[in-house]
């Protein structure tokens, strides 16, 4: 397992090199036919990735406040914020529509979202009595509470939401949380659920005692 480790952080440290390459530092909103695409570009001009370039909902015949609105949600929501504004209206006009760019900085939250992507997959901390862990991958465990009920729990980075899910050994009832706590707190919430259920289906549990 130490092997593998290395390998994989080796391909990962690659691979936080190409990202810091391929990073947007500007964006680019045209408009053309009726439509509004915005492209998050790198330095070399490209779209470093396919979630970088997007048509804006509705219909657009033009630049305007609202469609600038638009597109600084998206970017904000891809990690970025703008630095110094949108060109000047008097330079958007172009030979195929309209077209305004931005400069772009990127947010501390995206960051940190980087560092935990490219980087070991976190602890799982403190664990509930009676429940045991053991790696089952690279960010994946497999938790056994009181050695008969096994799940499976996975950590994915996200640069926003929750990033644990938790599942049954057979892959099904995944929920997310917040942490790996979360997670652990309700495979053992599920058992004790499982449990009142199947003693409530047992015979004679609702029988009245004898005087």
């Amino acid at each position: 397992m130490a092997k593998d480790d290395d390998g994989r952080m080796q391909v990962l440290r690659q691979a936080k090199e190409v990202e810091a390459r391929t990073r947007p530092v500007a964006a680019e909103l045209a408009v053309k036919d009726g439509a509004a695409v915005l492209r998050l570009l790198d330095r070399n001009g490209r779209v470093g990735a396919s979630r970088y370039r997007l048509t804006l909902p509705g219909s657009c015949n033009g630049i305007s406040g609202p469609v600038l609105t638009l597109a600084g949600e998206f970017i904000a929501a891809a990690g970025f914020r703008l630095d110094g504004g949108w060109t000047d209206p008097s330079e958007w006009a172009t030979a195929d529509g309209e077209a305004a760019r931005t400069a772009l900085d990127v947010t501390p939250e995206y960051l940190a979202y980087v560092e935990r992507r490219y980087g070991p997959p976190p602890s799982l901390g403190e664990r509930p009595a009676g429940l045991t862990a053991h790696r089952n991958g690279w960010s994946c465990w497999q938790i056994c509470y009181q050695n008969r009920r096994f799940f499976e729990l996975a950590w994915t980075a996200r640069l926003t939401g929750p990033e644990w899910t938790l599942s049954t050994s057979a892959g099904r009832g995944a929920t997310e949380h917040e942490s790996a706590q979360d997670a652990m707190a309700a495979a053992v919430e599920r058992v004790h659920a499982s449990d009142t259920r199947r003693a409530a289906q047992e015979p004679g549990h609702d029988a009245v005692p004898p005087l």
